[in-house]
């Protein structure tokens, strides 16, 4: 039995010459070569190459030559059967069915190909016509350009539920076919078969052969679900495979970098900005598999994650993965972009150079993890920092390459060493501190510091002043302040004042600059009736509300308190649940308490990921 092309490039993909060699060969990189003693003859001089981006090893002295397959009917004396089907076995890839009719399955995988490629060209041509319009608008107000739209092939799917079917079956393609290759499904109500995606933007799915094998559907209006992909078929694995990879190939391998981001819109922005090695999930976490792909062309990508909290869990579940996976010249660097945020939109307001700035100030895989773990232990106590140290022996003991993970294990150790070091000296945790939060007094919950005033009134004070000594940030806050309903009446009252005062139009159509900004701010304040008296206390407590510092700095510092505030109505909600379960146990308040400490738990979560860099970590209140 012949195997199918697409299945041969398939394997070779996913194991990767140069990694498998690697297991049987020492090479080191040369260039774009690698470079070790020939397996095949006794040498003393290494002449054995192997040039992963062309797919062949070659030795100057013997003249052995071959693929991937190759090399292992060499090595292990196999036949190519044997060989091909070990390496699919190793890679988790299912080997196309071995009986008398294999001559007309590859007829049907190739007939498969093509009708992905003519349904793509269907969708391509919907794109630009009849309703296809409002599509092709809607990308454009994304702000796509037509090169990019073109570059990606991007199409539209008709609201008709069997457009695409009634015109293939005019085509001459058969039924079942395009049930196996996912573009029709069955109705559930014992109906005939319809089109799968149906008035959604189609983004194209191709493997590195650059050949259709799925599709992505993004609904146009309020449909659910707002995206969809083609179902798992033996042309297409979604953890075997990358958006945009095809497109991204030839940069990655060039230059050594890419961006992993959550979104195929995602992609397609970095593309047209000039990050033209962006590729991302099928809609799903990054898998194992697609770490080791995406190694196979650069040794350190950047995790792009989107700034909420979906985005956040992604990045630790990713480190988790990577960690069992990473070997010597090979990890992961992260970003967790500011909260609601995501690459798009970084393109839309700052452009690529501002897009660029995130990218620099990615963090390494155990810069991520040692934030994880030090974000969950306050470190008070000798039982604290104790479970500190065993949480990251735990992690460290998921490495499976012995150098690596010696290295770990001491990175660690110098950083606890210092981490403890400092706790002595100034009794808080925190090691990397930014000097402007030094007096954050207005966090006492979170620190167990106790407080000279009222901590609640403070919080909420702290929450108000700085909108008003931040007039340009008030849009960016106006949301969630709408949502706030302050324990303080006289607070409470200046909260709705402050928004119906900053909504009118021609309030803040002038932003002041320099020393303009304190004149400004004094009579706003003066015409919402200030009290300066907790305006002062405002100031002396949270420098960061104080007008004369940068509105990036004021945005910091108001998210991370408006954090801390909600999760201390969540707590005194537990302890009041509490309370009720002890007087009489019910399901109710069980159910309650399970959601609320849940709640708790994602606010934490997001607070030591989506505060800024440069903010000092927080110790953390146990909601148990």
């Amino acid at each position: 039995m012949a195997f199918p092309s697409f299945f041969l490039d398939q394997v070779k993909d996913q194991v990767g010459l140069a990694d498998f060699i690697g297991k049987r060969v020492k090479l080191t990189k040369r260039g774009r070569d690698f470079l070790g003693l020939c397996p095949f003859h006794n040498e003393k001089t290494p002449s054995f190459t192997v040039n992963e981006e062309k797919g062949f090893f070659h030795c100057f002295g013997c003249g052995e030559h071959g693929s991937l397959f190759d090399f292992v009917m060499k090595i292990d004396n196999m036949s190519f059967r044997d060989a091909v089907e070990r390496l699919a076995e190793d890679a988790g890839i299912p080997v196309p069915e071995h009986n008398t009719k294999s001559k007309e399955q590859i007829s049907r995988q190739k007939q498969a190909l093509d009708l992905l490629e003519h349904a793509t060209c269907f969708y391509e041509e919907n794109l630009t016509k009849g309703e296809g319009h409002a599509a092709f608008q809607y990308l454009i107000g994304r702000g796509l350009n037509k090169e990019i739209i073109k570059k990606f092939r991007l199409g539209f799917a008709g609201h008709g539920s069997t457009i695409l079917k009634d015109t293939f079956l005019r085509r001459g393609f058969d039924e079942k076919l395009m049930f196996d290759v996912g573009l029709i499904v069955e109705s559930k109500q014992g109906g005939k078969p319809y089109d799968r995606f149906r008035n959604r933007i189609i983004f194209p799915v191709e493997n590195i052969s650059g050949k259709i094998i799925a599709f992505g559907g993004r609904v146009m209006g309020d449909g659910e679900p707002k995206y969809l992909n083609s179902p798992e078929t033996q042309l297409f694995q979604k953890r075997n495979n990358l958006y945009g990879m095809r497109e991204s190939i030839d940069y990655i391998r060039k230059n050594g970098e890419a961006v992993v981001v959550e979104g195929y819109t995602d992609v397609i922005a970095l593309h047209q900005h000039g990050f033209s090695g962006s590729v991302s999930p099928l809609g799903t976490a990054l898998s194992e598999s697609q770490m080791q792909l995406i190694w196979k062309y650069c040794r350190n990508p950047v995790l792009c994650f989107d700034g909420d909290i979906a985005g956040s869990r992604a990045a630790v579940r990713a480190a988790e993965r990577a960690l069992p996976l990473i070997k010597p010249g090979l990890s992961l660097n992260f970003v967790i972009l500011d909260e609601g945020h995501d690459p798009d939109s970084i393109l839309s307001s700052k452009g690529a150079s501002g897009f660029k700035n995130v990218l620099s100030k990615s963090i390494t895989l155990s810069d991520l993890i040692w934030k994880i773990e030090l974000q969950s232990n306050k470190l008070e106590t000798p039982e604290e920092r104790s479970w500190l140290e065993k949480r990251l022996e735990e992690k460290t003991s998921q490495i499976v390459d012995p150098r690596v993970r010696k290295y770990y294990q001491d990175e660690f150790k110098n950083r606890l060493w210092h981490q403890f070091r400092y706790f002595s000296s100034s009794k808080k945790p925190g090691r990397y501190r930014d000097d402007r939060f030094e007096n954050n007094k207005q966090l006492p919950a979170m620190s167990g510091v106790k407080a000279s005033v009222d901590s609640k009134f403070l919080s909420e004070a702290i929450l108000i002043y700085t909108v008003i000594s931040h007039p340009g940030l008030f849009h960016r806050f106006a949301e969630s302040l709408g949502t706030l309903s302050f324990d303080n009446d006289k607070l409470d009252k200046l909260r709705q004042e402050v928004l119906k005062t900053f909504a009118a139009p021609d309030v803040l159509k002038a932003e002041p600059a320099g020393e303009d900004v304190k004149t400004y701010v004094k009579s706003i304040s003066a015409s919402l009736g200030v009290d300066e008296n907790i305006q002062n206390q405002v100031f002396s407590h949270a420098k960061f509300a104080r007008p004369e510092e940068d509105d990036e700095f004021a945005r910091v510092g108001w998210e991370q308190q408006l954090r801390i505030y909600r999760r201390e109505q969540i707590l005194q909600e537990i302890e009041a649940t509490k309370n009720r379960l002890n007087d009489r146990m019910n399901n109710e308040d069980l159910e309650l308490l399970k959601l609320l400490k849940q709640q708790v738990i994602e606010i934490e979560e997001a607070s030591f990921l989506l505060d800024d860099s440069n903010s000092e970590p927080k110790g953390s209140k146990s909601a148990a």
